[in-house]
């Protein structure tokens, strides 16, 4: 299930400026497939980080914080795609810098997010098949080693 759709990006542009970010100059058409493959991207993208921690138990409910990274780097994407020989807006760099410091801190588990296990509870930790064992190597063992 994706993250935003269409309607998502709507709210933040108009019409005709996601016709013309997505490769119509006159504005009349939104090129849905160049929209769909950067959302396509950015959930990859959001996917990689998550999955470790969030996607081991299963899918992830829908979520106003996914939808939101899916958003801006959806966004970015296109204007990646739109301003490929030129500078990109700084504030769309923003956006997606942004997105990424959300990204590390939901693999970190600093934040949580809220559809998944409410406000109070905190997130799973990263399960591992490795148990802690002191690694010190006594003198013999490292005379063994060094060649003495």
């Amino acid at each position: 299930m994706p993250y935003s759709d269409i309607d998502d990006l709507l709210k933040e542009f108009k019409a005709d400026e996601l016709a013309m970010l997505t490769g119509d100059p006159a504005g009349q058409q939104i090129n849905v497939v160049r929209v769909d493959y950067a959302r396509e991207l950015a959930e990859a993208v959001i996917n990689s980080y998550l999955y470790g921690r969030w996607f081991a138990e299963g899918e992830v409910p829908p979520d106003m914080l996914l939808r939101k990274l899916s958003v801006d780097l959806t966004v970015y994407n296109l204007f990646e795609f739109c301003y490929a020989r030129t500078e990109v807006p700084t504030t769309i760099i923003w956006r997606r810098a942004n997105a990424f410091e959300l990204l590390k801190k939901l693999q970190a588990g600093d934040i949580a997010l809220i559809s998944l296990y409410g406000a109070t509870e905190n997130p799973p930790a990263i399960r591992t098949n490795k148990k802690y064992k002191k690694r010190t190597f006594d003198e013999d063992l490292l005379n063994k080693y060094s060649g003495e």
